[in-house]
């Protein structure tokens, strides 16, 4: 790995925010307005992303979280925990990230959300692994101390959130790194740059329900993901198909017609086949992202992700009588 690139990746580079395709499956990690929210008292959640598998130390992700709906309180929280690997110099992110949400009823079939997050994160990386430009120039071992302790460095940062839900559609923006906090490995100060997030999803229901609050056996539907921070954007658009316990999802990321610095914003189309059996809250989902970029998926070989759903606990008839939704969780 080349020296420059080496550093760029240790000092100065923006966009450090793992992302996952599946996004509506890791709620707790893209909008703190999600705690709590859905027609369960209990959810748990867990995702992996194996990024550019066909680079040498591609992007590796892992994710777990658990949320729970204060029902009494009308209000909700979250905890999750993620940890990312990247380069041969093995970069890692750890994050740790508590999440508080409230809802407002604005009638009986909207709920809107506002939510609350802090997050404790950690970022280190091996010394060792790194080849100096010294090296490069003399093939002599560095003059520079690479099997010393690198001590890891920490930080804090706030974000917030706002959902507005319903059964059928959910719409929710969210501001990650809202005091900009230093992200620096050199100490020469890196400041993280705000990443906004606007997301959302629509279904509509071909076979009604038995029951109104009940989930239909027979649906399509859409969702959006859009990102925003420093100078980059990046945007997810996808149609999904849900059958009794299958769904098929087709997703196209980037931004049509958009160039930056002459390279193409188009990234990758991806898809997802989800499993979940209707009434029993389990679901599991598998997606890949074929690369569509210069990059190439020959090259890359892609990316593959694997998310796991898990919710338990009803919040009883009455109170999903009054809701007449599902609360911000759709499915897949």
């Amino acid at each position: 790995m080349y020296l420059f690139f080496v550093l760029g990746m240790v000092s100065e580079s923006f966009g450090q925010d793992a992302e996952f395709t599946q996004f509506n499956s890791v709620p707790q990690y893209i909008n703190p307005a999600f705690a709590g929210a859905g027609p369960t008292i209990h959810r748990f959640a867990g995702a992996y992303r194996n990024q550019w598998p066909g680079v040498e130390r591609g992007f590796s992700s892992y994710l777990a979280s658990y949320d729970g709906s204060l029902v009494k309180y009308n209000a909700g929280a979250g905890l999750y925990f993620l940890q990312d690997q990247a380069g041969s110099s093995y970069l890692t992110n750890t994050q740790m990230g508590l999440n508080l949400a409230y809802a407002f009823d604005i009638d009986r079939t909207f709920k809107l959300r506002a939510g609350l997050q802090a997050c404790f994160n950690q970022k280190k990386y091996q010394v060792s692994r790194l080849i100096f430009n010294d090296q490069l120039i003399t093939n002599s071992p560095t003059s520079i101390d690479g099997n010393g302790p690198t001590a890891p460095m920490q930080f804090f940062d706030v974000g917030s959130g706002l959902l507005l839900d319903s059964k059928l559609m959910w719409f929710g923006v969210s501001a990650r790194h809202l005091n900009q906090p230093d992200q620096s490995l050199l100490g020469k100060g890196a400041v993280l740059p705000m990443l906004i997030s606007a997301h959302g999803g629509y279904r509509y229901e071909i076979v009604k329900p038995e029951k109104p609050e009940d989930v239909s056996p027979h649906s399509v539907g859409g969702l959006l993901h859009y990102r925003h921070q420093g100078i980059n954007d990046q945007l997810d658009i996808g149609v999904a198909y849900f059958f009794k316990m299958i769904n098929f999802t087709v997703w196209y990321r980037g931004i049509p017609f958009k160039t930056y610095k002459d390279y193409s914003n188009s990234e990758s189309i991806a898809f997802l086949l989800g499993f979940e059996p209707i009434g029993k809250g389990f679901k599991v989902g598998y997606s890949y992202d074929y690369t569509i970029s210069s990059l190439s998926s020959k090259t890359t070989a892609g990316a593959h992700e694997l998310t796991l759903g898990y919710e338990i606990g009803s919040k009883g008839p009455a109170k999903r009588k009054s809701r007449k939704a599902i609360g911000g969780t759709m499915k897949f």
